[in-house]
């Protein structure tokens, strides 16, 4: 495996954290109205729409965007709550993005492991 493979790699792993979020708390959950995710931990998926056949009942427009739209996303969406699912981020970066939903008009939080750890069958 050379390093771009391992970097490629490194992304899809990212990546699935939203949407093993959105499955764990937020898939056909009637109090919420998802809108979008971004696209910042996996490269060339912006502008794509989240599969129907994977949504459930819970999401009507959610697309995937840059990051950088975040702002005025939260503003045209009235959007109330901006959730972190990235993995693996500085900080500084975490409370940037927090920043920038606070700012916009929405609240920001993070999801406990306790929200979003697939439960173990027992026997």
């Amino acid at each position: 495996m050379d390093i771009s493979e391992a970097h490629h790699n490194d992304h899809r792993r990212r990546s699935r954290r939203d949407f093993h979020n959105f499955n764990m708390l937020y898939r056909d959950n009637e109090l919420y109205d998802v809108v979008a995710f971004t696209a910042a931990q996996m490269p060339d998926i912006a502008g794509r729409k989240y599969p129907a056949s994977l949504a459930g009942s819970s999401i009507l427009t959610a697309f995937i965007m840059e990051e950088k739209d975040l702002e005025r996303l939260v503003r045209e969406h009235n959007v109330d709550e901006v959730v972190f699912s990235y993995q693996r981020c500085e900080l500084h970066t975490v409370m940037s993005i927090g920043s920038r939903a606070m700012a916009a008009g929405a609240g920001f939080k993070m999801l406990s492991p306790e929200q979003t750890m697939v439960k173990a069958r027992s026997r």
